[in-house]
């Protein structure tokens, strides 16, 4: 059996938009999903209230605004991602 996808995106000060792609996301799949994430307090806030309890989701708080590029380089060098990765935007919702 092929080792499961890891799904990571980058985000900052969108909750919103981040937790409609996981619930997306979670419609069709299971693989472990990781945010890395640079909001500001408040949209922070929003973001653990509303992923708390997702199975296989993980938060990475930066506590900065980390940029996509280095959010990306982060995941790579950070996490313990399988072999196979798709990065995906956190402004997308799965059909």
């Amino acid at each position: 059996m092929p080792s499961p996808v890891s799904i990571v995106a980058v985000s900052y000060n969108t909750p919103e938009l981040v937790l409609q792609l996981v619930r997306s996301l979670r419609q069709y799949y299971s693989h472990p999903i990781h945010i890395v994430d640079g909001s500001d307090p408040a949209p922070l806030a929003v973001l653990r209230e509303g992923l708390a309890g997702i199975p296989e989701l993980y938060l990475h708080a930066q506590g900065h605004n980390i940029h996509h590029g280095p959010g990306m380089a982060w995941a790579i060098q950070n996490l313990p991602l399988t072999e196979q990765v798709l990065f995906i935007d956190s402004d997308i919702a799965v059909l």
